[in-house]
């Protein structure tokens, strides 16, 4: 906290650093070398805030005015406090370039790391940009494949269901083949049965051929007897007795 003092300018520091008598001897070196007083410039040279630098200035000023009124300042000492003004006016422009240069070199450091900054943020953009492109392309793909999958998933229950139909059918096929193969071979026996029936009634009908032929001629001899009378007698026939 600041403490104003006597006008002499001694007493506590406005700020760490910084004293009443630092500010009103600069005040006195600006004055001495035709310097413009004012609080920027006393800033510049030994630093310190405006409000500290402001009441130390006035309380200068007022101990001036008191002290011009009833002393006059010896020419030597007025020359001695020029050359010390300009002395001091020199070092304080020489802090002050120093100072300039120096934030200068930041700037133009902050402003080559600005341009830095700026280049990296491009290219991250770019890549940020690239990669949601590539997050976009890969997710359509994984939908394409998701697509493709419930595909593959319909088309195998469709090929497990038609395997399965084909099974049941395979079955039933059998089953029929297997009954045909029943049938067929009931067929071939009643085939079987029928041939030897037919054999035998070949047989039969064979011996029923020659017994008709048999009969028939008998009966044409028969026959002959009836409308043709013998002229002479009979020749002795011997009739085959049937056994």
């Amino acid at each position: 906290m600041e403490t104003n003092t006597d006008p002499t300018g001694k007493g506590k520091p406005g700020r760490k650093g910084l004293t009443a008598e630092q500010v009103h001897s600069t005040a006195d070196l600006l004055i001495v070398g035709g310097v413009e007083l004012t609080n920027l410039v006393v800033k510049k040279i030994i630093g310190g805030s405006y409000s500290t630098i402001g009441p130390l200035l006035r309380q200068w000023r007022a101990a001036k005015r008191s002290l011009a009124s009833t002393t006059q300042i010896p020419e030597m000492m007025v020359k001695a406090l020029e050359a010390h003004a300009k002395a001091a006016c020199s070092e304080a422009d020489k802090r002050w370039r120093i100072q300039m240069d120096a934030a200068t070199a930041d700037a133009e450091s902050l402003e080559e790391e600005s341009h830095r900054l700026l280049i990296e943020r491009d290219a991250l953009v770019q890549e940020v940009a690239s990669i949601r492109s590539d997050r976009d392309s890969l997710s359509g793909r994984c939908t394409q494949q998701e697509t493709e999958i419930e595909r593959g998933r319909v088309a195998e229950a469709a090929a497990r269901a038609a395997e399965l139909e084909a099974g049941v059918n395979l079955g039933k096929a059998e089953l029929e083949r297997n009954e045909l193969l029943r049938h067929a071979a009931e067929i071939e026996r009643e085939v079987d049965i029928f041939r030897r029936q037919h054999s035998q009634t070949l047989i039969e009908l064979n011996a029923t051929k020659i017994e008709l032929a048999t009969y028939r001629g008998r009966l044409e001899i028969i026959t002959d007897r009836m409308f043709d009378p013998p002229s002479a007698p009979a020749p002795h026939v011997v009739q085959a007795h049937e056994s």
